[in-house]
């Protein structure tokens, strides 16, 4: 019982935590300069196409509207399109994620022998004041 309160307890803080993540980064997506559409189809992109894909991306309706589909697409694990690659950006993250967790390992195995070091020398230390 007590451990179904923590989580309830915790949930009321993530759900608004989540929430705010995602606010803050589709106002970040939404407000960098560039327009999506021309970044996806190059810049001698016809008017008429850089128009059907803005449309088709929703970039052409309110911005309330538009944020309420990307909430709804990330809820459904959808990310979008990247502007870079054309591609599902799901797709490029499993591409990525090897390397990614290659990286973590890295760093974590270097933390790991930091502070294994750190302790001892520490220890080291205290010996050698016991020694005297």
């Amino acid at each position: 019982m007590l451990l179904l309160r923590y989580i309830a307890r915790r949930v009321v803080f993530v759900v608004p935590q989540l929430f705010g993540i995602v606010l803050v980064s589709f106002f970040l997506v939404t407000l960098i300069p560039g327009a999506p559409a021309v970044m996806m189809l190059g810049p001698t992109a016809s008017a008429q196409s850089l128009a059907e894909l803005r449309d088709r991306m929703g970039l052409t309706k309110p911005l309330l509207q538009q944020f309420t589909r990307y909430v709804t697409d990330v809820a459904h694990g959808d990310l979008g399109t990247s502007w870079q690659t054309t591609r599902p950006v799901t797709e490029d993250l499993f591409q990525r994620f090897p390397a990614t967790l290659e990286l973590i390992t890295s760093q974590a195995s270097t933390q790991g022998q930091t502070i294994l070091a750190s302790a001892v020398l520490k220890i080291q230390h205290r010996v050698s004041d016991i020694r005297l």
